[in-house]
């Protein structure tokens, strides 16, 4: 079950966690366009392929503001209607080797044309 973090958004981290985006999803005219990322491809789709978009909430930073800063960085995306935390994970190491929780992301922006490239095939209907 997904859960909205109104009162996570205007907390800082106290402490670094990952953040991994399951789905972003945006409409157009009445058309939902989704962009799935995975970590495992598809065993009943030979095409499929492994994408990741995963990204760090630094101390101080609150899970919106990460998330904005992630998306504007990696895919241009420049508006975040909403976000869900549909799972928290505890197997994501940091560069130190210590163990980090990593919240999975659902996460709806406006619609626009991705233009970086690595995601271009991947936004489907």
């Amino acid at each position: 079950m997904s859960k909205h973090l109104d009162d996570f958004e205007e907390k800082p981290a106290v402490k670094e966690y990952f953040i991994r985006f399951c789905k972003i999803q945006a409409e157009k005219e009445g058309i939902v366009k989704n962009l799935v990322l995975t970590s495992t491809p598809n065993p009943d789709d030979e095409n499929s392929k492994i994408i990741e978009l995963c990204d760090k909430v630094q101390i101080g930073e609150t899970l919106e503001q990460a998330i904005k800063r992630s998306l504007k960085t990696e895919l241009e995306i420049d508006q975040v209607k909403k976000f869900f935390v549909l799972e928290i994970e505890e197997k994501a190491k940091n560069n130190k080797g210590k163990f980090l929780p990593r919240s999975v992301l659902y996460v709806e922006v406006e619609y626009q044309e991705l233009t970086v490239s690595k995601f271009q095939d991947f936004f489907v209907n």
